[in-house]
């Protein structure tokens, strides 16, 4: 076995004073957002000589007395990476920034609110816990989700569904020890025994575990019973809006179903050819009219007059029971202006 790797050695420093953080907001695009200051321990220096350093080219600042209160380490491509955290409340000087990025001084109560790079929280919580020592990073947890049978079946589904590629004897060989005290599981095991596309996992600093919304949705929901809970009320709400459109639709739809057949017969049967377009548009207003006269007791315009602060017009705001209404009128208005003389119809429609 080889006991041996390559080592990337960095160190992070938080400075603090009455609840104030020194935090840098980072300028370059692969690590946006206020982190804490840092860099990596070069050859042959100690790795308190690398902090102090590393402090003072970031920062301006002399610190004292840093100390060693935890470690974050990941793997990368032939090797690992190692942040040695540290942190101190004295130093003297002035604060100034570098090309790296600004330093700024945040209240702790205000960080909730601000862009922060992704693994401040978790960084800053090992800083100021003393039963910490070591970030229980992303992996870590992850881990411990997947050895969830149930977490092994959702995922199977999945690929199921969307990867034509799965590998399905491998993740029926992988349930049948799910959810066992012995079982292990990781995300690259995962991806190279079910040839998986749903969830990923990359090396390096910037790397992680990626994953399609779905499971992403089904990881937060374990580890968050109130992200669950948002989610269910999202859900729901979208699903009232939904219905709400829908019965608009619906409502707008079956207006429409004789409305063309009522159209028609007034074209063919009372508008002379000769009239303008705007003589026939004031024959189809008052032929619609006639229907909302006997149906709702008022003319578009009316309605209009009477509402000035809706949008829309009469027939939009009608029930479904009405507009069932309103489409056999159109129908047996259709009928009347097609057989009848026009004195006969308009006689046999106030009946």
């Amino acid at each position: 076995m080889q006991r041996t790797e390559n080592v990337e050695l960095t160190v992070l420093c938080l400075i603090h004073r009455n609840d104030n953080y020194l935090l840098q907001n980072r300028l370059k695009d692969d690590w946006k957002g206020l982190t804490l200051p840092g860099g990596h321990i070069e050859k042959n220096e100690s790795i308190i000589d690398a902090v102090i350093r590393e402090m003072k080219e970031e920062t301006g600042l002399d610190i004292q007395n840093p100390r060693l209160c935890g470690i974050k380490q990941f793997p990368i491509e032939n090797g690992r990476y190692i942040v040695f955290l540290f942190h101190t409340d004295e130093f003297l000087g002035e604060v100034t920034s570098s090309d790296e990025g600004e330093m700024v001084w945040v209240k702790k109560s205000d960080l909730s609110k601000m862009n922060t790079v992704n693994d401040l929280p978790p960084l800053l919580q090992v800083m100021e816990d003393d039963n910490l020592t070591e970030i229980d990073n992303g992996p870590s947890l992850i881990e411990k989700w997947l050895r969830n049978k149930n977490t092994i079946e959702f995922l199977g589904i999945w690929e199921e569904i969307y990867n034509v590629d799965f590998n399905v004897a491998a993740y029926e060989e992988i349930m049948l020890g799910a959810g066992l005290n012995r079982f292990i599981m990781s995300v690259k095991q995962w991806v190279s025994r079910t040839n998986s596309k749903g969830i990923v996992a990359k090396a390096g600093r910037y790397g992680g575990t990626y994953a399609y919304k779905d499971i992403a949705f089904e990881f937060a929901s374990w580890v968050s019973p109130q992200f669950k809970l948002y989610l269910i009320k999202e859900f729901e709400r979208l699903k009232k809006e939904e219905q709400a459109l829908l019965g608009w639709s619906a409502k707008r739809e079956l207006a429409k179903i004789n409305y063309r057949i009522h159209t028609d017969a007034i074209k063919v049967n009372i508008i002379p050819p000769e009239l303008t377009a705007q003589q026939t548009s004031i024959i189809y207003a008052s032929e619609a009219d006639v229907l909302n006269m006997a149906l709702f007791g008022m003319t578009a315009k009316q309605w209009r007059d009477n509402n000035p602060d809706k949008k829309g017009n009469i027939r939009d705001y009608a029930s479904i029971n009405e507009l069932i209404c309103l489409s056999n009128m159109e129908n047996i208005n259709a009928v009347l202006i097609e057989g009848w003389a026009e004195p006969e119809r308009t006689l046999n429609k106030t009946k």
